[in-house]
């Protein structure tokens, strides 16, 4: 029996879960390009206070490794505070 085909696009970074908006922040070091972006996950209708920045990188746009968290929500900061993990 085969496997059903992804609904994922496949020339589109997708995160493997939550929430993804707002992709910016592409940039080339060393090789690879890095991918940041707005990240949510969890939900539960709040979007708003559970805001991280996600991280991918990739050797060749195409094929993407997601990488924890960038900037996460931080309680000493209230709901428009960030902080690096």
């Amino acid at each position: 029996m085969s496997s059903p085909p992804s609904c994922r696009p496949s020339y589109h970074y997708t995160a493997s879960e939550g929430w993804l908006n707002d992709t910016n922040g592409l940039l080339y070091h060393d090789g690879e390009y890095h991918l940041f972006y707005q990240f949510a996950s969890g939900l539960n209708g709040r979007i708003a206070e559970n805001m991280h920045w996600g991280h991918a990188v990739s050797r060749d746009l195409v094929r993407w490794e997601e990488l924890p968290v960038a900037l996460q929500p931080h309680p000493d900061f209230g709901q428009a505070g960030l902080a690096a993990p």
